[in-house]
């Protein structure tokens, strides 16, 4: 079994060593298949997306505002109401 796993690895060590050798360098000098400089070529614009506004968030925010303005508001004037006449300002 060892002598089957030593010849699997030698011909993969063998195999490698073969391919990198036959591997040729590109010529050096004008080719016909030279790469071309990059050339930045300008897309159109894409479209902005729309803001959209969304009516319903603003009609709640909206009514909550004025809930907690009048919800304050009442307090303040319960709480200025029930003072003793004398300590009203």
């Amino acid at each position: 079994m060892r002598f089957v796993h030593f010849i699997i690895v030698m011909a993969v060590i063998v195999g490698r060593v073969s391919a990198e050798e036959s591997v040729q360098p590109a010529a050096e000098g004008p080719s016909e298949y030279a790469p071309n400089a990059m050339v930045k070529t300008m897309l159109p614009e894409a479209p902005k997306p729309q803001r959209v506004i969304d009516k319903k968030y603003l009609v709640v925010m909206s009514a909550l505002g004025m809930a907690e303005s009048m919800r304050f508001t009442t307090r303040i004037l319960v709480l200025e109401n029930e003072k003793p006449p004398e300590l009203r300002g």
